[in-house]
């Protein structure tokens, strides 16, 4: 028997582990930049035939809020994980063990104006971010954000993760 299977097999179990017990955190990704897609395949490791993992957008608002003649405008939401488990990670091309990334898309008018990735959430985790947009053109706003909209992270509902908002142009409406 060779080690070098079992070694990285001992690895995967610890870092489960790690994960099972709160240690998979997230981080930030810059709103001023749109990042290129991670083109990785992954091996996807999970402690139970289903997963539990349930992405919500808990929050979605504006400051300052309707109605405003602003120009420059902050975007506040949040993204969480309802379920128990951690989001989808497992051993990339190059050895790494990684997570998938949860990409987030903020639109204003059916244009994109913001995006990014969320690297990981363990159970019961939330993540916020505040997207800041200058030059706010003047007229009521309709702002929609989306969530894996390629449904790269498996979910126990499997369902579109989207929320819309309206912000009213001074005092229209």
């Amino acid at each position: 028997m060779r080690a070098e299977p079992l070694a990285i097999a001992t690895i995967l179990v610890a870092l489960t582990a790690l994960c099972l017990l709160g240690g998979c955190g997230s981080s930030s990704a810059s709103a001023a930049k749109t990042p290129a897609s991670p083109a990785r395949a992954r091996v996807t490791m999970s402690t139970a035939p289903d997963p539990d993992v349930d992405l919500e957008i808990d929050d979605l608002a504006t400051t300052p809020g309707s109605p405003t003649t602003a120009r420059v405008i902050t975007v506040h939401f949040v993204i969480a994980n309802h379920g128990s488990d951690c989001t989808d990670y497992g051993q990339q091309p190059d050895g790494t063990l990684s997570y998938t990334p949860i990409g987030w898309f903020l639109y204003r008018d059916g244009q994109m104006v913001s995006s990014g990735y969320i690297f990981g959430l363990t159970g019961l985790d939330r993540v916020t971010r505040d997207i800041i947009l200058k030059d706010q053109p003047p007229g009521d706003r309709h702002f929609e954000l989306i969530v894996d909209p390629e449904n790269r992270i498996p979910e126990r509902l499997g369902h579109d993760i989207h929320s819309l908002l309206t912000l009213r142009y001074g005092g229209s409406g």
